[in-house]
């Protein structure tokens, strides 16, 4: 999977005609396409969150291969220390891989919103390009980007540079340039009207030149207070080919950005078509992973939890059942509720099974896991309501990172194969008592995985 869903990439790599390297037919191009809106539409109703815990293997094989593919470039004074970090962040480095990766060798390009250039650095070092024409509105990012270019050694013919709006573009001014493509990045959302934009640079752009876009996925980066414009995948589609674009590629860029590369020829680009057939960054493939049993040593003394706070009485025995911890509440007091638990050893657990039973009055039940440094890893919680009592019969609960097991639902989407214990506690109101029992306990080894 290429971090993104498979299919999106798959449905164009899994057609005879790419295979074999020629332009497909417009009926094959729709049936990539509808592949790929299906995909996108999916990512945005999982939402970011869910998304990220549902691919976090695949994400983090990316940011690996997008950090090994890309050197950092040397760090230039007009560019502030905070925006540099943010360049060298593995997902930004994945969007930068990945518009690498839509360059042929002797392009020309044309970057619309510059930025601060370290996009533009990185196609003069590595991409191979004829040419890079950068432009913004903002006149201190194009000194920026030329100050990039100038501390890193690629302020040569092939650079040019100007502060232009977008929408001062003209056919005329764009052919002088001679791009074969044009790049339009994290632009769009900064406008209340995008697609008067797209229009613009689709009557710019020259009959063989492709457009590269890239906004932000919906539900990603709306905290931005200048962000203005949100895209769905159909928005996205429906503006390029309102223009007279043809749209041959819709993918997911690493759960932040939605990508597409659009141009006037009906006909598959060769660049897109590489892209279809490049290989997705290898993450580790699940084999199996074998269940063992957690001994319950008598006496408990290691089953004791942290999570011994404000109560006026804990007590943890080997009861009848399994390991017993009785809970006893005292009076109200300053800074939180009463707490009590047991811990479970674990030993790179990628998965926890637990039986439990409860009794008493409990607000809320915990399950949390610690590493060796008492750093919290990850955590569940049952908020205990008249609907979602905690079962009084041995239930059984599997804890896997990131998901939600009976009235459990994750909360810090931490990994769980990091931590050495979990804590199950519950919190009870003042002078309440409850009980909770272990009754079996059994941790599954992190899986074999395939490199």
């Amino acid at each position: 999977m290429d971090a993104q869903l498979s299919s999106a990439r798959d449905a164009g790599a899994g057609s005879p005609a790419a295979a074999r390297g020629r332009p497909i037919d417009a009926a094959a191009r729709d049936a990539v396409l509808a592949r790929e809106l299906a995909a996108l539409r999916m990512i945005e109703s999982l939402g970011e969150d869910q998304f990220r815990r549902c691919c976090a293997a695949d994400l983090a094989a990316e940011r690996d291969a997008a950090r090994a593919a890309i050197a950092p470039l040397t760090h230039w004074p007009a560019c502030p220390q905070a925006q540099y970090r943010h360049f060298l962040d593995g997902a930004n480095l994945v969007r930068v891989h990945r518009v690498l990766q839509f360059t042929l060798p002797g392009d020309r390009v044309m970057d619309i919103g510059c930025g601060r250039g370290y996009l533009g650095g990185v196609l003069l070092r590595d991409g191979k390009i004829e040419a890079y024409h950068g432009i913004d509105i903002a006149r201190h990012l194009v000194d920026c980007t030329r100050q990039m270019a100038q501390v890193n050694g690629l302020l040569d013919q092939r650079v040019s540079l100007d502060a232009r709006n977008l929408f001062d573009l003209t056919s005329e001014y764009v052919a002088a340039r001679r791009p074969d493509l044009l790049l339009c990045l994290e632009v769009l959302e900064h406008l209340r009207n995008p697609e008067e934009a797209v229009a613009v640079l689709s009557a710019a752009m020259p009959p063989h030149a492709a457009l590269l876009l890239t906004v932000p996925l919906v539900g990603r980066l709306e905290n931005v207070w200048d962000h203005w414009s949100v895209f769905g995948a159909d928005r996205l589609v429906e503006m390029c080919e309102a223009t007279g674009l043809t749209v041959h590629t819709l993918q997911p860029l690493h759960n932040a950005w939605a990508l597409v590369v659009a141009s006037h020829d009906s006909s598959q680009p060769a660049r897109v078509r590489a892209s279809l057939q490049r290989a997705a960054a290898d993450a580790p493939v699940a084999l199996g992973a074998t269940f063992a049993a957690i001994d319950l040593p008598d006496p408990p003394t290691r089953f004791d939890s942290r999570w011994g706070v404000r109560s006026e009485r804990i007590f943890t025995r080997v009861g009848e059942h399994g390991i017993l911890c009785e809970v006893a509440a005292g009076a109200a007091a300053a800074g939180g509720g009463h707490y009590g638990g047991i811990r479970i050893p674990l030993d790179e657990a990628s998965v926890v099974r637990a039986e439990l039973s409860f009794s008493g009055e409990i607000e809320v039940v915990f399950a949390d896991a610690y590493d060796e440094f008492g750093d919290r890893r990850a955590r569940w919680s049952w908020q205990v309501t008249a609907a979602t009592q905690p079962p009084a019969k041995p239930t059984t609960f599997v804890f896997r990172s990131g998901q939600r097991t009976g009235a459990f639902q994750p909360g810090l989407a931490g990994e769980l194969s990091s931590a050495c214990e979990l804590h199950i506690f519950v919190k009870l109101p003042p002078r309440a008592r409850a009980a909770l029992t272990l009754h079996r306990a059994a941790q599954a080894t992190p899986p074999r995985v395939v490199p």
